[in-house]
C-alpha cells in the first residue's frame, strides 16, 4: 500500500497536477477552435490518458485518511474509491483521439464520435476538483510560508476561472480566424470585466440575448471575486509576517508602559535591547508557549531536536541514556540575560543549576570586582548550591547576551534520585571543581556557585 507521506506520492502528486493543468487548458481551448489533434498535441494527448490510467491503478494502492484515521484495508480503499471519483478518473483516463482516429473502421460516423469525444473530454476538467484535495495536502505539508502559499493557490484558481471565462466568450462570439487573437482579445475581455475596470472598447451586442446574460453574469462574477480577491490579499499580506507584527504590538506595548510609569532612559534601553535580542536570536517566540499544547511524546522530540546543540556541549551528559535524556531535557527552561544582568548574586539561596547554550558567563569574586571564571557555551554552574543545600558563595554575571538553560531545584533533586549515574558525574565535577579553584578560567568551569 501507498502510504500518503510517501515522498514518492508527493512527486507523483506533483506530476499529476501538472498533467490536469494542461488538460483544464488545452481541453477548453479545443472545443473552442475546434481543432484536430495533429503531432505534439496528439502525443501529449495519448500520454495524458495513460499518464491518468496509472493513477487511476495507484488509487487503489494508496491509504486513505479519514479524521485521522488511516484507511489500509485495500478492500475498504478500493470500495471507497469505485463510490467516489472512479468513474470520471477512468473517463478522463480514455484515449479520445485514439478512438476518434478508430471511429471510421468500427463503423461509427466521424461526426458523432468527434462530438461524443468533446462531451467525454470534458470529463478530465472535473478532475480539477480532485485535484483540491491535493493542493489541501500541500498547503498541510509544506514547509513554505502559509501566506504565500495561500495566495499562490488563490492565483492559480483566478487564472484557470478567467481563461475558462474567456473560452466561455469566444464560444458565444465565435472567431475571426486568428486564434492567438482572438484568445488574447477574449482574455482582456475578461479580466476588465472581472478586475470591474470596463474600458468599453470590447463590448457584448446589444441585439444578442445570450453574450448581454454572459456578461451580466461574469460582472457579477467579478464583483464578488475582486472583493474576495482584495479582502484576501490585505489579510495574507498583514500575516505575511506574523511574528515581526507580534514583535511590533510587543513594542509597542512595553514602549507605553514604560512612558506611562517613567521607567528611568538607562532601563528603558536595556528593556528594548531585550526584547530585540529575542526578536534577532528567535524572532519573538517563546519557544515552550508554541510547543505547550503538543503530547508529551511528541513535545520531547522537538524539544531534543530544539536542545540538542546544548546536550552535545554539556560533557555531563556525553553517554546518557535515551531515557534520561527524554526526561531531563522536557524539564530544562530557557532563559535570557543581556550584558551586566546578574543570573544569581552571592549569599542567594540556591535554586537553579545552568547551563550555558550561548554567550559568556562570568563568575565574580566575593567582592563582585575581579573575574574568577569566564563560562562558555557547554558550561553549567550552579550546581554547587543545590547539592549542599547552601547559598551561592560567588555572584554570576552575563559577558554579553547569554542564552542559558536552567533545572530548579525540585526537578534537580528527583533527576539525581532516578538516575544514580547522573548524580556521580555531578558530584565527580563538583569536588574536581572544589579541588582545583585556581584552574577555574583555564577550565571554563567555576566552582564554588
Amino acid at each position: 500500500m501507498i502510504y500518503p507521506d510517501n515522498r514518492w506520492k508527493h512527486a507523483w502528486d506533483g506530476f499529476i497536477l501538472f498533467a490536469v493543468t494542461f488538460a483544464a487548458i488545452e481541453v477548453p481551448l479545443r472545443l473552442v477552435f475546434g481543432y484536430t489533434a495533429k503531432g505534439w498535441i496528439f502525443v501529449a494527448d495519448s500520454l495524458l490518458a495513460a499518464i491518468f490510467l496509472v493513477d487511476v491503478v495507484l488509487q487503489f494502492y494508496t491509504v486513505q485518511s479519514e479524521q485521522g484515521r488511516l484507511v489500509v484495508d485495500r478492500s475498504e480503499v478500493r470500495q471507497r474509491y469505485m463510490k467516489s471519483w472512479f468513474v470520471p478518473d477512468f473517463l478522463a483516463a480514455l484515449p479520445f483521439d485514439l478512438i476518434f482516429l478508430l471511429a471510421g473502421p468500427i463503423g461509427l460516423p466521424a461526426l458523432l464520435a468527434q462530438r461524443i469525444s468533446r462531451l467525454v473530454r470534458m470529463v478530465r476538467v472535473l478532475r480539477l476538483f480532485h485535484l483540491a484535495g491535493i493542493l489541501r495536502t500541500i498547503q498541510r505539508q509544506s514547509t513554505l510560508h502559509p501566506g504565500l502559499l495561500r495566495m499562490s493557490i488563490l492565483a492559480y484558481w483566478i487564472l484557470m476561472a478567467a481563461h475558462w471565462v474567456s473560452c466561455g466568450w469566444l464560444a458565444i462570439v465565435g472567431s475571426t480566424g486568428d486564434p492567438l487573437l482572438d484568445y488574447l482579445n477574449a482574455l482582456y475581455w475578461c479580466l476588465t470585466t472581472i478586475a470591474t475596470v470596463g474600458y468599453g472598447d470590447i463590448t457584448p451586442d446589444r441585439t444578442n440575448a445570450v453574450q448581454l446574460i454572459y456578461t451580466m453574469a461574469v460582472m457579477v462574477l467579478g464583483v464578488g471575486v475582486y472583493g474576495y480577491l482584495i479582502g484576501n490579499i490585505a489579510t495574507m499580506i498583514a500575516n505575511l509576517d506574523v511574528a515581526r507584527a507580534h514583535h511590533q504590538e510587543k513594542m509597542e506595548q512595553v514602549t507605553a508602559f514604560m512612558r506611562y510609569r517613567n521607567i528611568p532612559p538607562r532601563l528603558q534601553s536595556r528593556i528594548r535591547n531585550y526584547y530585540n535580542y529575542l526578536w534577532e536570536s528567535r524572532r519573538g517566540y517563546d519557544e515552550l508557549s508554541v510547543i505547550t499544547d503538543l503530547p508529551d511524546s511528541l513535545k520531547a522530540d522537538v524539544v531534543i531536536h530544539l536542545n540538542m546543540e546544548i546536550l552535545e556541549k554539556v560533557p555531563i551528559f556525553r553517554g546518557s541514556s535515551n531515557e534520561f535524556i527524554r526526561e531531563l531535557v522536557v524539564e530544562l527552561r530557557p532563559v535570557v540575560y543581556t550584558p551586566g544582568d546578574y543570573v544569581f548574586r552571592r549569599g542567594e539561596l540556591g535554586e537553579r543549576m545552568y547551563f550555558v547554550s550561548k554567550g559568556r558567563v562570568e563568575i565574580l569574586t566575593a567582592d563582585d570586582i575581579e573575574i574568577k571564571a569566564t563560562l562558555g557555551e557547554g558550561d553549567f554552574f550552579g550546581e554547587m548550591a543545590l547539592l549542599f543545600h547552601q547559598p551561592r558563595t560567588a555572584s554570576a554575571r552575563a559577558a554579553e547576551y547569554c542564552d542559558l538553560y536552567y533545572l530548579d531545584r525540585s526537578t534537580f533533586d528527583r533527576v539525581l534520585r532516578r538516575y544514580p549515574e547522573f548524580k556521580k558525574k555531578v558530584v565527580a565535577f563538583a569536588e574536581q571543581r572544589s579541588s582545583r579553584p585556581h584552574d577555574a578560567v583555564a577550565e571554563g568551569h567555576a566552582s564554588d556557585v
